[in-house]
């Protein structure tokens, strides 16, 4: 065999069918990762989603105590066609006094209501009640109190303007913090209040395997998360 040969083989490109082959298998593999790569992207969702309420919680708790005053997370959802959105303020007392005592002064902001931090818009997360999901779901759950809808998000109706819409959104559930520190959901103290969250890719169906319950001490004002 001539040098000449030898450099001819040497530069030998791939074929067309080789070319194709390795394509094929190469949209084989990334179909096959899809549902693992959708999965690790809703799973961080929901990890950063649980890390910001669970810090406004602890930004209300703070400020009621430094302020003297009371505080509120509130929540509001909206179904939409790609799932439930869940909607996030902080609402605090500008005179330190209770819902119960402003009678229907619920706008914010307004004379005795004010937000002490901007909203929070999360796509896609389903906000459930106190009980929704027991030790049957969650193992590490069975070691708490009873819970039932005494202990669930208190009944608001603060009307906030959203950013991108022409009418006020109704927040009609709340954590209330008290001046002390201590959490509840309506002026009598509690042990418990809870509420739980989940991806929500449709309005009918959340992700049963990615669970997080909250659970907020009544006394000490302080939260804790479960998950699945």
């Amino acid at each position: 065999m001539t040098r000449r040969n030898i450099q001819r083989k040497a530069v030998r490109g791939f074929s067309l069918i080789e070319i194709l082959v390795v394509v094929v298998i190469m949209a084989l593999l990334m179909a096959a990762s899809l549902p693992a790569l959708s999965s690790l992207t809703v799973g961080g969702q929901m990890n950063q989603t649980i890390s910001e309420v669970t810090g406004l919680l602890e930004q209300a708790r703070q400020y009621a105590v430094s302020h003297n005053t009371y505080v509120w997370v509130a929540f509001s959802t909206e179904n939409t066609a790609s799932g439930q959105n869940l909607l996030v303020a902080v609402v605090s007392s500008k005179n330190g006094m209770s819902l119960s005592s402003m009678g229907t002064a619920v706008t914010v902001p307004g004379t005795t209501l004010d937000l002490i931090s901007p909203l929070r818009s999360y796509r896609q997360i389903k906000l459930s009640d106190a009980g929704t999901f027991t030790s049957a779901q969650i193992a590490s759950l069975g070691s708490q109190p009873t819970v039932t809808e005494s202990n669930s998000l208190e009944n608001t109706s603060f009307s906030i303007q959203t950013p991108g819409k022409t009418s006020a959104t109704t927040f009609s559930m709340a954590v209330q913090f008290q001046p002390n520190g201590e959490a509840r959901n309506s002026d009598s103290p509690i042990d418990i209040l809870e509420f739980a969250m989940q991806p929500q890719r449709s309005n009918t169906a959340a992700d049963p395997n990615n669970i997080a319950v909250v659970r907020i001490n009544g006394l000490t004002g302080q939260s804790s998360v479960y998950r699945r």
